[in-house]
């Protein structure tokens, strides 16, 4: 588009006005400003302060400095003068943005802006949809685009013929999008409206209850009816004779598996916490650990006391109360878990608390090695494990290399499926909620226009 057209007046027409003028776009405090005009000018507009900004701009011009702005701090300035109604103004600047930076991304996006307010408040509509004809065949894909459509549309203006079709399908399906929601959500205020609030609601409500709900009554380890013979008794430690270390890479690491012990044990999982790979470094590597109790702890049924509990934190795995019970720590363990395998690894996240397991592989020392890429430097994480069920604190965590799982007794996975499925229903009602409230002004909106364009 040709910025020669005939336009609103030159900005300096209006730039080069009294400053002290006590109009409606002129003012401003000169007792503070006068001074530093430039300064005015980058505060009025980082305070969305038009009237302010259109003063200290004639300051700057009065005073001999250059009133010269980036493009896009005049865009801003002329989208702050529309939003106070300073239309006219609004339109210089716009024109002036289109003038004197032709091409740029700022001077197209200034002659839609132009386009519009001689569309609409500047009640030159002749002249803005030329100009609106011009753009949409010049920039096709810019993002004011379905902006400038919906304005030649609902003005009754044909667009261009090589754009016609495209543009009328485009609003066509816009508002059969427009209609569905309506059809399926109902004007707001309306009976069906008020039926489909209700029925999200009470969705989203109930969903809410049993997450909660199903939250404590997961991990009911004590709920277990009958223990399996083979926990209850004591895991199986051989000495091996050949060590052969394993090697394999994991997340960036280089790792090696020292074993120490061939290893077997069943026991019922009493607490699981697992470890985010995300964040690298040995919870790749040991994604897992179990609280374990085997033997009299599960066959004496003292688990079952409410005077126990079992918690983990970090790496750490601590169980509390049981004073006076037949509670023995050497029937305790916090084991860590190493699955380089990825059926062995899929079966161990598989477990919940209240499972009966039973485990098999090597204890192990593990080595973990990086390399920075920044400082080509080595790091070495290492975790040693434990080779006696006595021992207790720092130091005392069983890590096992599992090679096989067998799940001996399951626990109950429907509190769990409950929580997970209440969970995922009570986000999708929070989404609907979420769409229909940002959706519905515009579906009403391009509704209404549809009417417009559809009535005689």
């Amino acid at each position: 588009m040709s910025p020669d057209r005939d336009t609103p007046h030159a900005l300096s027409d209006w730039l080069h006005a009294d400053p002290a003028a006590s109009g409606k776009a002129g003012a401003v405090d000169f007792a503070v400003e006068s001074a530093r005009p430039a300064e005015a000018l980058r505060l009025a507009l980082a305070a969305d302060d038009a009237q302010r900004a259109i003063g200290a701009l004639r300051l700057l011009a009065a005073s001999g400095g250059n009133p010269e702005l980036p493009e896009r701090d005049l865009l801003r300035l002329g989208d702050l003068l529309t939003r106070d109604g300073l239309v006219n103004e609004a339109s210089e600047i716009y024109a002036h943005v289109h003038a004197q930076h032709p091409g740029a991304d700022a001077a197209v996006e200034s002659a839609f802006k132009l386009s519009a307010l001689l569309c609409g408040p500047l009640q030159r509509s002749e002249e803005g949809l030329a100009r609106l004809d011009e753009l949409v065949h010049a920039h096709p894909f810019h993002r004011l685009r379905e902006s400038a459509d919906r304005i030649l549309v609902d003005l009754g203006h044909t667009a261009p013929p090589e754009i016609e079709l495209g543009l009328l399908e485009r609003i066509a399906d816009r508002d059969k999008l427009a209609d569905r929601i309506q059809t399926w959500t109902g004007p707001v205020g309306s009976p069906r409206f008020k039926r489909i609030s209700l029925a999200v609601l009470s969705a989203l409500g109930l969903s809410a209850l049993v997450f909660v709900s199903t939250w404590f009554l997961a991990d009911r380890y004590r709920d277990i009816d009958q223990a399996h013979p083979a926990v209850l008794r004591q895991p199986v430690q051989t000495p091996i004779e050949h060590i052969l270390p394993v090697q394999f890479i994991r997340g960036g690491y280089k790792v090696q598996l020292i074993p120490r012990y061939d290893y077997e044990i069943s026991a019922l999982v009493v607490s699981k916490n697992e470890h985010s790979a995300l964040l690298g470094g040995l919870d790749d590597i040991l994604p897992a650990d179990l609280c374990l109790i085997w033997g009299s702890n599960v066959g004496s049924g003292v688990f079952r006391s409410p005077d126990i509990s079992f918690y983990q934190a970090g790496r750490y795995c601590s169980v509390t109360g049981g004073c006076g019970l037949p509670f023995k720590l050497e029937e305790f363990a916090n084991t860590h878990i190493v699955a380089e395998q990825e059926d062995v690894a899929a079966r161990i996240e598989d477990l919940i608390v209240g499972d009966q397991v039973r485990l098999k592989g090597q204890l192990v020392d593990v080595r973990a090695l990086s390399k920075s890429m920044l400082t080509l430097s080595s790091t070495e994480q290492r975790m040693d494990t434990s080779e006696r069920r006595t021992d207790h604190g720092g130091g005392a965590c069983e890590v096992i290399r599992v090679t096989e799982v067998e799940l001996l007794a399951p626990a109950s996975r429907l509190p769990g499926v409950l929580h997970s499925l209440a969970g995922w229903l009570a986000l999708a009602c929070l989404v609907l909620l979420a769409c229909r409230a940002a959706l519905l002004p515009w579906a009403e909106s391009s509704h209404n226009r549809s009417r417009k364009r559809g009535s005689p």
